[in-house]
């Protein structure tokens, strides 16, 4: 076994602190820390070059894909149905099936019109306490409802995509306040999350959720806010190095008087607050506006690599590969920015399916909780204890904890989360209230399958388990001690 460099690093405490740096981690020993050590160390193994012919994918590849671009672990119906096709048929079918709209029915509020500002100042304090509990109740709602839809899609690869968006145009129900806009920043990520790169950055500057997250609503000639101009540039499309302070402040001045009107319920941008003088960005210079902005950022050669880079971080590894990420941007230039286009090669690719890469990245806390339900085939009996499980794990969606999202990797796992997530599996795999027969059943399924010892554990598992299983332990032991191995928390 060889390690990446830079995974393990000796501590500065002294001979009486029982810790170790791993990645970047500090992790105790005792045994929740081993099984915290062995994730990590498992992350940062170097496998194998993996074949790179053309053929049918077969269990393994077809596992792989089906896991990355959904919630951990597809049935074996699925892995089966896409292990006889090559790379580029199972992509193309996973391409053309995605939704762009949610299965399920959104809470009966979306098409409530929101409560204006001055409508709130004329409230009592008595009707603004009302509102923030109505809010507040709407916003766990909501919350739900995506849960749901994440449960129950035919196309986990659209809500793993809008799941992707939502942590990279990142808004939040704290800042903003109205579910209702979170609600349509989520169908807006998620009707443009295989679309036009540009288009989804062009609709996002003008989300209104989006303008009150980054204070746009407040940009005005006279008041100048770069807030928005800054993520534009740093989070969203360039990357921190590739822009200057006065790219953002000429930015912010073509941005500015863009308001989103709460009783018309549309964005236009003001003449009055717009500040129409000649402004420089990126070395051009004219009376910009807001597309005209974008369409030059799209135009630095550092955009279509930004966004290469970080798809390659989200679906392959952690370990940037320039010569890898340099391809999948240029086919972005080539293609006009279609996220298709970039998802395809970067699906079909050999770094893809380079055994190096498996088991390289760590569950989420949302991968963990709908993955594993679809995998037992549970039907949630409510919502609200994945929101609060979710939360407790460290992804609170529709709240992620500042602009730049949740950082994910081996930030998601410490001792208290390692263990939550393993009770939940052990919970999950034996049933809970009403759900219990069901979580029987699959798991019945999976015992009398046809499969052997060894394909279970592989349709279960990235890479082989952390404890191997002993040969003659039964088929339920087996499925037991597979769930329960530190190994499931990666993909």
């Amino acid at each position: 076994m060889r390690l990446s460099a830079g995974c393990v690093r000796k501590t500065r405490a002294g001979p009486e602190d029982q810790s170790i740096m791993l990645s970047g981690v500090r992790v105790a020993w005792g045994w929740p820390g081993v099984l915290i050590c062995s994730l990590i160390l498992l992350s940062c193994v170097t496998r194998p070059q993996a074949d790179s012919s053309s053929r049918a994918m077969g269990l393994s590849e077809a596992r792989h894909l089906l896991s990355r671009t959904g919630f951990g672990v597809a049935t074996i119906t699925d892995i089966r149905d896409y292990a006889s096709l090559s790379r580029q048929e199972a992509v193309d079918r996973l391409l053309s099936s995605v939704l762009r709209q949610p299965v399920t029915p959104p809470p009966v509020w979306v098409d409530d019109r929101p409560v204006t500002g001055a409508e709130r100042r004329d409230m009592t304090g008595q009707e603004r306490q009302l509102l923030q509990q109505q809010r507040k109740r709407r916003g766990e709602m909501l919350k739900g409802w995506w849960y749901q839809e994440m449960v129950v899609t035919p196309s986990p690869f659209t809500e793993r995509m809008t799941l992707f968006w939502h942590n990279h145009f990142t808004s939040s129900l704290k800042k903003v306040r109205e579910p209702v806009f979170l609600y349509r920043q989520n169908l807006l990520l998620r009707a443009g999350a295989f679309g036009d790169f540009r288009e989804l950055a062009r609709m996002i500057a003008r989300d209104p959720a989006m303008l009150i997250y980054l204070d746009g609503n407040r940009n005005s000639a006279d008041a100048p806010n770069e807030n928005f101009a800054r993520e534009l540039f740093e989070l969203f499309t360039l990357g921190p190095g590739n822009y200057t302070e006065r790219d953002i402040r000429e930015a912010a001045r073509a941005f500015s008087g863009v308001r989103y009107n709460q009783q018309q319920g549309v964005v236009r941008q003001s003449r009055k607050l717009h500040d129409d003088g000649i402004k420089t960005v990126f070395g051009q210079s004219g009376s910009f506006s807001v597309d005209e902005v974008l369409d030059i950022v799209f135009q630095q050669p550092a955009a279509a690599r930004f966004i290469a880079a970080k798809l390659w971080r989200e679906f392959v590894s952690a370990e940037p590969d320039l010569q890898e990420i340099e391809a999948i941007a240029g086919t972005l230039r080539r293609s006009g920015y279609s996220i298709t286009a970039a998802l395809r090669h970067l699906l079909t690719s050999d770094g893809f399916y380079d055994l190096r890469h498996r088991g390289m990245l760590v569950k989420s806390p949302v991968e963990i909780l709908v993955g594993t339900i679809r995998l037992f085939g549970l039907v949630p009996e409510s919502t609200e204890p994945l929101v609060r499980m979710g939360r407790e794990l460290g992804q609170d969606i529709f709240d992620p904890p500042t602009v730049k999202g949740w950082d994910g990797g081996t930030d998601w796992i410490n001792s208290t989360t390692l263990l939550t997530r393993q009770d939940l599996i052990r919970r999950f795999s034996m049933g809970a209230g009403r759900n219990r027969m069901a979580g029987r059943q699959r798991l019945t399924e999976l015992v009398e399958s046809d499969l052997s010892k060894a394909e279970l554990v592989r349709l279960l598992l990235p890479v082989p388990p952390l404890t191997p299983v002993p040969a003659d332990a039964s088929r339920v032991k087996l499925l037991t001690m597979t769930l329960s191995d530190p190994v499931f928390q990666l993909k």
